[in-house]
């Protein structure tokens, strides 16, 4: 990779120059270990490359949609979005700033805020929806349980006595909150959680989003389910494996949380993952956060393509400064290539 092509893509801008030569510098890697190629349940295979390209796409898909959206924060629903976060953080300097038309570059916003809230629709489904109707009501959440999330993101301890009270801040208080699920099935556990969130902090702003929207096919057994799922759910990522690595985190523990020495825990062990036990190295997810940046420098050093967002309003721009490709000779490439967008 030549100076040259750092300083086109950074458009004369000296903090995304150094920002692009850091994620330059980036190491490759020999053997892809998470984000590799794969079978689709509707026939065919994604390679290496394809996966790659897909998963940086979808990022594209959140960043212009986090930007657009004028969003102060975005929560990453644990445990399996936490991934896409590690993307977005990864990508943002990237791919956040705008392209002119003369291929120059605007200013890269400041990513926002990033928290994670381990919701599950399975978790609440029961609470909410008691008689299995099929629907839920977020007012049949226990009022403590709701109490307990506001204190977790209260600005101090003193919400413990009461996290109603006058004067109690959270740090949703006035905010435009992006809540991201890694995948959309149904599209109801994203759903269900900004809804709860949005009964635990009316004076934030909630929408839910998903970073990935596979099609859903007919499977072996008479069912339908989705074409493909993210790599990181396990080795045959047809099939989601429910195994504590790969994540970074480990599922709730709402027992053992209520005796933490921290308050945040203790107020919010019905919506906070664990970290791994001491002597469990989490390998997985250590080669899908190294995979993530050899993605990401793949791009700035020109060695894959980009598939910017189709909604990004320069996405011509973007492909010509990325790629040195029109929109459509992009397209062309893509084809060539046999490189999927669509799953």
């Amino acid at each position: 990779m030549t100076q040259e092509r750092i300083d086109r893509l950074a458009g004369g801008d000296p903090n995304r120059q150094r920002a692009l030569r850091e994620a330059a510098g980036w190491s490759d890697v020999g053997e892809w270990k998470v984000l590799y190629g794969h079978a689709l349940r509707s026939g065919g295979r994604l390679s290496d490359e394809n996966v790659r390209l897909l998963y940086l796409h979808l990022t594209d898909n959140l960043v212009q949609q986090v930007r657009s959206g004028g969003f102060d924060q975005v929560v990453f629903l644990d445990k399996s979005a936490r991934p896409v976060a590690w993307f977005l953080r990864s990508a943002w300097k990237v791919l956040a700033a705008e392209v002119r038309v003369d291929l120059t570059v605007g200013p890269t916003p400041p990513i926002p805020t990033v928290k994670f809230v381990n919701i599950d629709r399975l978790q609440w489904l029961g609470t909410l929806d008691p008689e299995g109707t099929g629907g839920w009501d977020v007012r049949r959440m226990p009022d403590e349980v709701i109490s307990g999330l506001r204190a977790c993101f209260a600005s101090s301890a003193d919400a413990l006595d009461d996290p109603w009270a006058e004067g109690v801040r959270t740090c949703f208080d006035g905010q435009r909150v992006l809540v991201v699920d890694e995948v959309a099935v149904s599209g109801a556990t994203a759903t269900m959680a900004e809804a709860i969130l949005q009964r635990a902090f009316p004076a934030g702003e909630f929408e839910a989003a998903w970073w990935m929207r596979p099609s859903m096919v007919q499977r072996v057994d008479g069912n339908r389910g989705p074409n493909t799922m993210p790599t990181w759910y396990r080795h045959d990522p047809i099939n989601r494996d429910h195994n504590e690595r790969g994540r970074g985190v480990a599922d709730r523990d709402v027992g053992a949380a209520a005796h933490s020495p921290h308050w945040r825990v203790r107020a919010g062990r019905h919506f906070l993952s664990r970290p791994h036990p001491p002597g469990v190295v989490d390998e997985p997810a250590g080669w899908l956060r190294e995979e993530i940046r050899a993605a990401v420098a793949r791009v700035v050093r020109g060695q894959d393509l980009l598939a910017p967002s189709f909604d990004r309003p320069d996405y011509e721009q973007a492909s010509e400064l990325f790629n040195g490709l029109t929109g459509a000779q992009l397209r062309a490439e893509r084809e060539a290539r046999g490189l999927r967008l669509t799953v």
